[in-house]
């Protein structure tokens, strides 16, 4: 197998939520690596445009498919399916590249996600954002934005009492108002209620500490488990879920829970402690330091555009440290603002 090929082979994995760790760190390198990579993925998302419905006694030539689509990928073309009756298709296979060829005889891609039938009568969206903050318009207008490396999905329309989502990673929703029907994220370990607000949710696989911070409007934040560990929260506050713990709130704090809209961080006379929370949730990186008192330390600023590396720069010069970046994370070091006027 030729090197387009298996990346093209790694993007249908990742598509199909089938890639591994290590996997998609490859992917990532490679789309980095070249613009023409990036074009090649885009056009796979493109050509996988609209999930279609398989019928009972469809028997597809899934090979033949899968060297049809490269073909017509090759020319820079599209594929458009006209779409069957409904039934229930399997996306969890254990040869992806089988199913990638059947699902493009009668299906396709949206640019941030796929469409997979969940049930005779019930479509499931699934939308995922690779390796930058993407941003995506839900079916009552509402509109969220997704880190890096973070999965949503929902029922298309919005069946039902509810409009629900669920999260795996970090998200940002601007949630248009509707009263009859109360908006819902269900995280890992969480539930966050809405009727109209915007907020911002870190709920991610493998980690046990969950969060919701409160831009505008009120929100209802609750242990899934526990339906009395709940609190409400408004514009400015935050909140943290810990396994076997009751919430923590934290009231009227959160100044960058829309700075993933606004592209902006800022901080008034805020601690260290604090700024480093909020640089980490925006970039999705782990600030450490070499000194616990630094914690202390205050900081006034505002970064427009931020850059991580901008903004480590000017805080640390600010705190009397230095900064340096050690494996996956970044460390500030130095004793801190001990030796300064703050």
């Amino acid at each position: 197998m030729d090197e387009k090929a298996t990346y093209q082979e790694l993007i249908a994995k990742y598509l199909a939520q089938e890639i591994t760790a290590s996997e998609q760190s490859l992917l990532s390198g490679w789309l980095k690596a070249h613009p023409d990579n990036q074009q090649t993925f885009d056009q796979l998302q493109k050509a996988w445009d609209k999930v279609g419905e398989q019928t009972p006694d469809f028997e597809p030539n899934v090979d033949a498919a899968w060297n049809k689509l490269k073909h017509r990928i090759g020319q820079g073309q599209t594929v458009n399916v006209e779409k069957k009756e409904a039934n229930v298709i399997s996306l969890f296979s254990s040869s992806f590249l089988r199913i990638a060829a059947s699902v493009v005889l009668v299906a396709g891609l949206s640019s941030l996600g796929f469409f997979y039938l969940k049930g005779l009568n019930q479509t499931e969206v699934q939308i995922s954002a690779l390796n930058e903050r993407t941003r995506f318009t839900l079916p009552d207008s509402s509109q969220v934005w997704l880190n890096p490396n973070t999965q949503l999905s929902y029922i298309e329309g919005f069946d039902g009492d509810v409009r629900e989502v669920k999260l795996n990673g970090d998200a940002f929703f601007d949630i248009k108002r509707n009263e009859a029907k109360p908006f819902v994220v269900l995280g890992q370990k969480t539930r966050v209620q809405v009727l109209g607000t915007s907020f911002l949710v870190h709920s991610k696989g493998g980690d046990e500490r969950e969060f919701v911070e409160v831009a505008t409007g009120k929100v209802q934040f609750t242990d899934k488990n526990d339906s009395k560990n709940t609190c409400v929260l408004t514009a400015g506050d935050e909140a943290f879920f810990t396994p076997s713990r009751p919430l923590e709130v934290k009231k009227e704090v959160t100044q960058n829970a829309s700075a993933w809209k606004t592209k902006r961080l800022a901080f008034d006379n805020t601690s260290l402690k604090d700024v480093l929370a909020d640089v980490e949730r925006y970039f999705g990186i782990s600030v450490k330091v070499e000194n616990e008192a630094m914690l202390n330390c205050r900081f006034t600023g505002v970064f427009e555009n931020p850059t991580i590396e901008g903004v480590l720069q000017i805080v640390s010069i600010s705190v009397n440290s230095t900064y340096q970046k050690d494996a996956n994370q970044y460390l500030l070091l130095g004793i801190g603002c001990s030796s300064v006027n703050n």
